[in-house]
């Protein structure tokens, strides 16, 4: 089944012989559904530069640099909008790096329950020719201090990524923070389009 509706907790009956003796043994499991967040593009801007974007859902989203007139904020990263207009992305004051830390440890999935499970994320990194940033790093924490790598420099440019271009990065993972490192090309700062997040 690949239906939300179906998943449960059941108890598996594993049978195994080697053609004179047969083992039984029963195994719990738990069937679960990764699912597009949908509880992420509401909720309120702080920090010096709007460099905090939190969630209603208790997501917090971090950046290491402010927004450009305080008009291209985090907030637009989980807006739904992938294309090249002007305004509906986030782009820094004109920094040539930035991270962003996502902290799903105190979030909310869609059902309200907390999160346990990131599956992947899908990244439209491409905003405008003059404003675009290439993914340096992605990586995966269970506490927000010791980092483990899970994709590295994906060289990005504008002619493997334009307008409206995602790429999928599956994480698989029950860490709850991610930190996504990007590089600035172009004329002005770094800048993301929109990332959405699947987990339980």
């Amino acid at each position: 089944s690949t239906t939300s509706s179906d998943g449960c907790n059941f108890t598996a009956r594993l049978t195994a012989s080697d053609g004179n003796r047969v083992t039984t043994r029963n195994v719990a499991v738990n069937l679960n559904f990764s699912v597009k967040l949908t509880n992420l593009g509401t909720g309120a801007l702080s920090g010096s530069g709007n460099t905090i974007y939190t969630a209603n859902s208790g997501m917090v989203l971090t950046s290491t640099t402010g927004s450009y007139g305080g008009q291209y904020t985090l907030d637009h990263m989980f807006d739904g909008v992938t294309t090249a207009t002007l305004g509906n992305y986030f782009l820094s004051n004109g920094s040539n790096t930035d991270t962003f830390t996502l902290d799903f440890s105190s979030a909310n999935n869609n059902d309200g329950d907390a999160m346990s499970y990131i599956q992947k994320l899908v990244i439209t990194p491409y905003c405008r020719s003059d404003s675009f940033s290439n993914i340096t790093k992605i990586e995966r924490s269970s506490d927000g201090t010791n980092w483990t790598e899970t994709h590295g420099n994906q060289n990005l440019t504008s002619s493997n990524s334009g307008a409206g271009v995602s790429h999928t990065f599956n994480l698989n993972t029950s860490d709850l923070y991610v930190r996504i490192s990007v590089s600035r090309t172009g004329n002005w700062g770094t800048s993301l389009n929109e990332i959405e997040v699947y987990g339980i």
